[in-house]
């Protein structure tokens, strides 16, 4: 019973860390309808900035609240900024300038600061309080005070006070709100202050246990997001007692299940909020907004599909476009270096990957942020037949292109009662359970060390040599699988994915199974993103559990958004900008790629909100109109 109660008092003081930062999530999701994937990184720069007042020898306390003075002025300054002239961008689209912020922060926090790990100071003492045999940390329990008191002033701030009145009703209903005299846009602002300053006692409260450096916030961030997902992403209250009970359940199940231990305990809690939302879609505390969740029907739609939907290819200029196109990537292996060959074919094989996504996300409105995981079991099913099956690399493409499907339809069952928000979300739980997984089963797998694979060789004695048959092979399935996408988004099933996107209930009024579709469709795309992960394994010749984190799974999001949801073409622009972009920045700024990486990624979003493919056409049709002129 007391090691029971020891862990129970554990959990419960890990849970306050995650509460504090998932109650800043909540704040900009209940004021923007935005989840911040910066929200981390924002707090721990201003951790930073307190840790150099703190050296410079301001006192705890007054550093203390100068940080939380500055951070709301800074998410007050970001809000105006950078957010506000996206304020009718697709929300995808907001969502993507969020991931450039997370970036940026981070880049510049290792430039300024470097990634030396620095202690932070603690504002309680260290010495553990004893009743029974029980122990307390003070410090533990100074972090769930903190977290509650923040709850009570935010409760007391929102219920009491005119202006926590006007933002509720700006954030629940701005077109009445503005008609009654509120500020809506200013509103919205203050929301993005308070969670900054809210996510600033979060990252000081947390820097004295993981210790201050650029990536500290990562694992804290992922758990905060299972907290606000557990108690509800509108839910302020519920945000809090997820985080409890994220910190409790991950702490008894490492302790009372045997093959857990610390390496599946992250599994464990994303599995208990899985569970959870399968039976209370918006969380334990959560409530369904009417307009207020993430419907891709509010995306516009690149119109590259005439009528009901179908990509029109049947110009001459398109079709002597698309040949020209071909004939470049025919005679692009015998122009450049193996180097540059090996970055043009790991592009085809992300195009693959990011079609799939495509036609679950932006064709049928089905938002996901875990096809990592599609994408690490197809490239770990190529890798384990070959090396432990000893089975020829061709005949295990198909093969893992089948497990992927069969594994996409049978997650999209259960997924069919998520909806936009949560079902990214609970999406995005399977691409963070992927890399434990596949560690545990190591004697499969390999583990952290993973399983190294052979470069294919050239079969038919074709005068090639090993990078360019692949390249090829790569190139091949690529145009087979946009053929396929094609034909079958232009036939009566893509226009039931289409129309289950746009008008789910009139589409089940004209007789079109929806369960049935989305589900088919899930698994289509798992499918799709499997056949790349065989692909890519064969292309780098390694896998191990790392190389499928999550920023694999906001890379294709990044991708499909970039390029264009809703084209076909988009995915190939999208695989260019996350294959290639990296690598110009890199080439721009030693010290912080990937700053500039985000301010790429932002001021793509700014020029063009629908996408590369998007930006295009409404190119093609303005030269259309000035040409009848």
């Amino acid at each position: 019973m007391d090691t029971f109660l020891q862990q129970i008092v554990s959990g419960l003081a890990t849970g306050g860390i995650y509460a504090s930062l998932a109650l800043a999530l909540v704040m900009i999701y209940q004021a923007t309808d935005v989840v911040n994937f910066a929200q981390g990184e924002m707090a721990m720069f201003s951790t930073y900035l307190a840790w150099s007042l703190l050296n410079a020898g301001v006192p705890y306390w007054i550093a203390f609240f100068s940080t939380l003075a500055i951070a709301f002025v800074g998410g007050l300054l970001i809000e105006r900024t950078i957010i506000r002239p996206m304020e009718n961008a697709p929300i995808l689209s907001i969502v993507i300038v969020c991931i450039g912020l997370l970036v940026i922060f981070n880049s510049l926090a290792g430039w300024i600061y470097s990634y030396v790990i620095q202690s932070f100071p603690s504002p309680f003492p260290r010495k553990p309080l004893k009743i029974g045999n029980i122990v307390f940390g003070l410090y533990d329990i100074g972090i769930i005070g903190i977290t509650l008191v923040l709850l009570v002033l935010l409760y007391l701030f929102f219920r009491y006070t005119s202006l926590g009145l006007a933002m509720r009703a700006a954030a629940q209903n701005p077109v009445s709100s503005r008609l009654v005299g509120i500020r809506v846009s200013w509103m919205l602002a203050l929301g993005w202050g308070l969670a900054a300053m809210i996510g600033a006692v979060a990252g000081m409260m947390i820097a004295p246990i993981v210790f201050l450096e650029p990536n500290m916030m990562g694992g804290v961030m992922i758990y905060a997001f299972a907290a606000a997902t557990l108690g509800g992403f509108n839910s302020p209250m519920g945000a809090v007692i997820g985080g409890i009970l994220v910190g409790i359940t991950e702490n008894l199940a490492g302790t009372y299940i045997p093959f857990i231990g610390t390496d599946l305990k992250l599994t464990v809690a994303l599995l208990v909020i899985l569970i959870v939302l399968l039976v209370k879609p918006t969380g334990l505390f959560g409530r369904t907004r009417a307009g207020k969740m993430w419907e891709m029907k509010r995306t516009p739609q690149i119109p590259e599909f005439a009528g009901v939907g179908v990509p029109s290819v049947h110009s001459y200029w398109k079709i002597i476009g698309l040949l020209g196109v071909l004939a470049v990537a025919v005679l692009l292996p015998f122009v450049v270096s193996n180097y540059r060959l090996f970055q043009f074919t790991l592009a085809y094989v992300y195009a693959i990957a990011l079609l799939g996504l495509n036609i679950l996300t932006g064709y049928n409105g089905q938002i996901s942020l875990g096809h990592g995981a599609f994408y690490a079991l197809g490239a770990y099913t190529t890798a384990i037949l070959i090396e432990r099956g000893e089975m020829a690399y061709g005949w295990t493409i198909p093969i893992a292109s089948f497990i992927c499907l069969i594994t996409g339809f049978l997650f999209g069952i259960p997924a069919l009662r998520l909806e936009g928000l949560y079902l990214s979300l609970a999406t995005f739980a399977l691409a963070l359970s992927i890399p434990q997984i596949l560690k545990y089963f190591e004697s499969w797998t390999g583990g952290v060390q993973g399983i190294i694979l052979s470069k294919p060789e050239v079969p038919f004695g074709l005068p090639l040599n090993p990078d360019q048959w692949l390249y090829f092979l790569v190139l091949g399935i690529l145009v087979i699988s946009f053929g396929i996408g094609w034909n079958l988004l232009r036939g009566r099933v893509g226009r039931a994915i289409i129309a289950i996107r746009d008008h789910p209930i009139a589409a089940e009024t004209l007789g079109i199974h929806n369960a049935l579709y989305k589900s088919l469709t899930f698994g289509v795309s798992a499918m799709y993103t499997g056949t790349a992960g065989a692909l890519g394994a064969l292309v780098v010749q390694f896998v191990a559990p790392d190389s499928f984190n999550e920023f694999l799974s906001i890379s294709f999001l990044v991708g499909v958004v970039v390029g264009g949801l809703s084209s076909i073409s988009g995915a190939l622009f999208g695989a260019f900008f996350i294959q290639f972009v990296p690598t110009y920045a890199q080439n721009i700024s030693k010290a912080a790629p990937w700053a500039i990486y985000g301010i790429f990624l932002i001021a793509f979003m700014y020029v063009m909100p629908t996408g590369i493919a998007g930006f295009l056409q409404k190119v093609r049709g303005r030269l259309g109109r000035f040409r009848r002129k």
